[in-house]
């Protein structure tokens, strides 16, 4: 119960500070909403009207106030763009990325827990260097560029899948898998790399314990050492870089949604960003922040389900 009550405090406490972050990050940069939505050439007095009619009058204090309690009550502003509630906007939108990042986690796990016991178990072999070679590209290679990369090859040369826009699972399951499978695919090839490594590291110090040459001489397999002893104990680690990986995915989605032009939360926070809309700005980054350290809260929680020997 401390343990909860201690995440849960700590949980509390970040988020505050990441809100106070956000809202006098995004205030204090130079430039004026007003002029952005009015032009450069607009009468001042109009201006000030806008201004007044937005609440950017007020002290940054009252504003900070001001949200913050919007959020506690669902009341996340206006936007100063498309002149709606900030909240029914994201929820328009925010569908499409969370199936892009489950997509893409579950790409992930599903391709990359396999090829890393596979990659420990021949460790040394010609065909294990060379994939620890393409992990190591996976790692250090740029999303976008992998993303530009699957549509030349996957799109334009063999019309395996559309370049661009995506089909809706209402109308086919099976036509939003295929129309979103590259986008998924070029977040989850860097999270690929990093569970590959990670797990081949981490089957391979286990291999060197004394447990397993004592379970040799019993006459376990290989496969049965693995499968029943070594598995168990290696897979910890992956558990740790979950979090990880989820802050990668979100971040990536924001990426390669304006790579693959997907009307989800990445291509409404870059134009937000160009329009200077600040209550769209904030309670998108807001919402990504709250995924990420909700996430790592599951993770810590499932790390001492798991392991109850952990202290965290």
């Amino acid at each position: 119960m401390k343990f909860i009550t201690r995440k849960l405090l700590s949980f509390i406490a970040t988020l505050i500070i990441i809100s106070m972050l956000i809202f006098f990050i995004f205030n204090i940069l130079p430039g004026n909403p007003a002029l952005s939505i009015l032009g450069l050439d607009a009468d001042p007095s109009e201006v000030a009207r806008l201004e007044a009619s937005l609440g950017l009058d007020q002290p940054l204090p009252n504003r900070y106030v001001d949200w913050v309690t919007g959020i506690f009550t669902g009341d996340f502003g206006e936007s100063y763009r498309y002149r709606a509630p900030v909240l029914d906007i994201i929820l328009e939108r925010i569908p499409l990325s969370m199936f892009i990042g489950i997509y893409s986690l579950v790409l992930t796990l599903i391709i990359g827990i396999p090829l890393g016991i596979i990659i420990a178990r021949t460790d040394g072999k010609w065909y294990s260097l060379v994939m620890n070679i393409l992990t190591q590209l996976g790692i250090s290679t740029p999303s976008f560029w992998i993303g530009f990369l699957l549509i030349f090859i996957f799109a334009v040369m063999l019309g395996w899948f559309p370049t661009y826009g995506f089909t809706h699972w209402t109308e086919s399951i099976l036509g939003a898998l295929r129309s979103l499978f590259l986008p998924s695919f070029a977040i989850a090839i860097t999270n690929i790399a990093v569970v590959i490594r990670y797990l081949r590291n981490s089957i391979l110090d286990e291999y060197k314990k004394e447990y397993i040459k004592l379970a040799r001489m019993k006459g376990l397999t290989v496969r049965e050492i693995t499968y029943r002893h070594v598995l168990r104990n290696s897979i910890m680690p992956v558990l740790t870089i979950i979090g990880l990986i989820t802050a990668d995915t979100m971040v990536g989605t924001i990426i390669i949604e304006n790579v693959f032009a997907l009307p989800g939360l990445g291509t409404l926070l870059v134009s937000s960003i160009e329009y200077r809309d600040f209550p769209l700005i904030q309670t998108l980054v807001m919402i990504v922040a709250i995924i990420i350290i909700v996430v790592n809260l599951l993770v810590d929680v499932l790390y001492r389900v798991v392991d109850p020997r952990v202290k965290l």
